[in-house]
């Protein structure tokens, strides 16, 4: 049963439409007005934005953007953990991670947060080098102890100087 009639310029209600639509007149009505109170909730975001970093990152970067986000917009929070970890931000309820560049999955949408003006860098006191050789190259950094800050289930990518290199550390507190 059609209860449109279509051209390549109007829409009209068939015979059976005509008798149908005052049937559920009052059905629309209340579908109007429910749309037109979830509305509301579009003008302002509201909710729980859940994010996934390292804390290193929470703690020395992305706190001020998180805290102008919130002054932005007072109605959200954010449930922030900072473990680290390579995450699978679906199957586990994360709406948003800050991975390194190098580790955004082909599927995902990576979107820079304009940390650019930040550089990092591998650093060791002089009493420990004299100890252990200096790294020249990253493939060199193997042989370092090294400080891990947080759980890493992958290889660390380290560029320097030129095209990113996987390298596998041992990584403990030293």
């Amino acid at each position: 049963m059609r209860l449109f009639r279509r051209t390549t310029r109007s829409v009209f209600l068939t015979d059976e439409g005509e008798a149908f639509l005052p049937e559920i007149h009052g059905a629309l009505g209340t579908i109007d007005g429910a749309i037109d109170r979830l509305n509301c909730f579009r003008s302002t975001p509201r909710g729980t934005l859940r994010i996934s970093t390292s804390e290193g990152m929470a703690l020395q970067f992305t706190q001020p953007i998180f805290l102008a986000f919130l002054a932005a917009h007072p109605e959200m929070s954010l449930d922030i953990v900072a473990d680290g970890r390579f995450v699978d931000i679906a199957a586990e309820g994360f709406e948003a991670c800050n991975p390194l560049a190098e580790a955004v999955p082909s599927d995902m949408i990576g979107v820079k947060i304009g940390l650019d003006q930040y550089e990092m860098a591998d650093a060791a006191s002089p009493k420990y080098l004299d100890w252990v050789a200096r790294a020249s190259s990253p493939h060199d950094l193997s042989r370092h102890a090294a400080y891990a800050s947080g759980c890493r289930e992958r290889d660390v990518l380290v560029r320097a100087g030129g095209p990113t290199t996987e390298l596998c550390a041992d990584q403990f507190v030293a």
